[in-house]
Parts: structure tokens; sequence; C-alpha cells
């Protein structure tokens, strides 16, 4: 990395503001890459996986903008991420009280008012959680359903908290700070999974969730902490926590994840554009945490489509979020 680059990541941790934003022509040229995913980079990458291009194109560009525009053709994609790709009728996924527990949930992220966190945030990881599935032929039993639900609820904190200085109008003003705004984003992620965990519980035992799956969902959304001790738990843990802790740190790497919170941002008015610019600088440097030290291998394989795509998409419509943002 030359000198020039490494003053302006430095000056960034002060004062990240990055201007030159293409966002209407980013936005046409993802729909363009749904309709033809010959348009992506890495696509040799895939080939050794066997895997589909265009369901992972559609998986890396998803934003959900349906749920504005196409009220049906949104709750069909929310019906068709439940099918059980484990086609075993013993899954809890028949079950009708999981079921009832994951539409709350769908239903809770649908209403999220964190710009990262929202409903599509729960999609694409339950989408990816599929290709772990079909793509890897995972031969273990795991429980579909307790995985759908712990993916559901794993950010529930999040929807209704984005972060301290969010919860007032009289502390908002506090956002023109960046590091009581990066004070809030980091508090926030550390504790998201315990709350979210806690909200859970409180939850399942009101809608009498056997014990078992509510066990395994809960460990499944602990999968997600950031925190050090939680993480070295993880690495004996089961393989279904480990798919969960490496998929929700994969959807970081995302086209649809930065083009989801900016549309939420500008159009929504979940926050303001300070928000987007410091979540965006403190995830680069999470993400970074990540690289090769996934819990299971076959999630480098993703990193290594989604991260390169994303690249390259930022230098195309967002160079100067790239030149700060890109790996070193």
């Amino acid at each position: 990395m030359d000198l020039r680059r490494k003053i302006k990541k430095i000056v960034a941790i002060f004062y990240f503001s990055p201007r030159g934003r293409k966002i209407r022509d980013a936005w046409e040229y993802v729909q363009r890459m749904r309709m033809d995913p010959t348009l992506v980079s890495n696509k040799r990458r895939m080939r050794k996986m066997k895997g589909n291009l265009r369901e992972l194109v559609e998986i890396m560009t998803e934003t959900l903008a349906e749920r504005y525009e196409n009220r049906k053709t949104y709750e069909l994609k929310l019906k068709k991420i439940l099918y059980n790709p484990m086609k075993s009728r013993k899954d809890s996924i028949h079950d009708p009280k999981v079921l009832e527990m994951i539409r709350i949930g769908f239903e809770r992220m649908e209403q999220s008012q964190d710009p990262c966190h929202d409903i599509s945030h729960v999609y694409r990881c339950i989408r990816i959680a599929k290709l772990y599935f079909s793509f890897f032929r995972l031969k273990r039993r795991l429980d579909w359903g307790a995985m759908v639900l712990a993916l559901a609820w794993h950010d529930i904190s999040r929807a209704d908290d984005p972060g301290l200085i969010y919860r007032s109008k009289i502390l908002k003003p506090l956002e023109s700070l960046p590091w009581v705004v990066d004070l809030s984003l980091i508090l926030n992620g550390m504790s998201d999974a315990e709350r979210s965990y806690k909200i859970f519980k409180q939850e399942a035992e009101q809608i009498g969730l056997s014990e078992a799956i509510k066990c395994l969902v809960e460990v499944g959304i602990l999968a997600t902490s950031t925190n050090r001790q939680t993480r070295e738990w993880i690495k004996k843990a089961g393989l279904s926590c480990k798919i969960i802790s490496d998929i929700d740190a994969l959807d970081m790497c995302t086209i649809g994840r930065f083009e989801a919170a900016l549309k939420n941002i500008l159009d929504n008015k979940m926050a303001s554009i300070k928000y987007f610019n410091r979540m965006n600088l403190l995830g680069s440097y999470v993400v970074k945490r990540f690289q090769n030290k996934w819990e299971l291998k076959c999630s480098n394989q993703f990193y290594d489509f989604f991260s390169v795509n994303l690249e390259k998409h930022a230098y195309m419509f967002y160079p100067n979020d790239a030149e700060i943002l890109a790996p070193n």
C-alpha cells in the first residue's frame, strides 16, 4: 500500500465522508447483474465449487426492494426460502410453533430501524445457509428449522435499537462526532447477540417452543457474537453454530448489504449518511479479522467470490469509498 493511501486511511479514522458516489448507476448495474450473471468476477473460483452462478449472484445482490415495490413477489420470496434442503419430515421446519416464531422474527426484522440489519440481511443469510447444505452436501444431520429460526432472530435486538445515540432525539446531534458514532456502533455490536438471545428466549417461552429446539436456536444466536470468549467457544461447538457464525460475517462482504443499507438511509430515512460512513469504515476492519480465520474452510470460497465482486463494484461506483475500505 503506497504512502498516499496509508495517510488517507489514517485520516479516515478521524473524518470519513466520501464523495463522487454514483448511486443511481450502481443500482442499475446491480439489476443488470441479476439479469446477466456473467457480469460478475471470479467465476472460475465458483466453477470449482460446482455451484449455480445465477443463484450466487442473486444472493450477493439481493436487497429485497420488492417489499416496497411489489408486496406479492416479496412474500413469495420469503415463503420460498423456508423450503427444507434436507428433505426430512422430522425436521422442526414442519413444527407450527417453529414456523410461527419464524414469522414473528421476519415481521420484526421487516420493521428494523437498523439500516444494515434489516429483513434483507436475514434473507441473504438464510439463502447462504442453503448453499452450505447443497454445495457441500453436509452429511451430518442438521435441523433446518432451528437454523432458519436462529438466523431470523440473531439480530432482533437491533430491530428496535440501532445504537445509543439513536435512542433519543436529544442524543442524535452527537452523530456529527465520528468517534461517538463509532462507540455507539461498537457497544451495540458487542452485545447484540446476547440481547437477541434474551429476547428470543422470552418469546419462545410464551409460544411454548420445545426445549430441544429452543436450545439449538439459542446457541445458534450466540454463535454470531463478537465476544472473544464466545468466539473461542464456537470452535468447540457443533457444525450448525460454525455455519451460522460464518454466514453472518460473510454477508458483510456482499453487494446487497452495501446497497440495501444505502437505500434504507437515503430512501427510508433510517439514519443519516454519517452512520453509513462510520458503519462501513468499522465493517472493513471487522471483515479483515475474518480473513483466513473462518470456522469452516469452505467459507473461504464464498468469501473470495463475494469480496472480489464487492471490491470491483465499489471501485466502479464508489471509488473514494473503495480506496479506503479495500483490503491492503
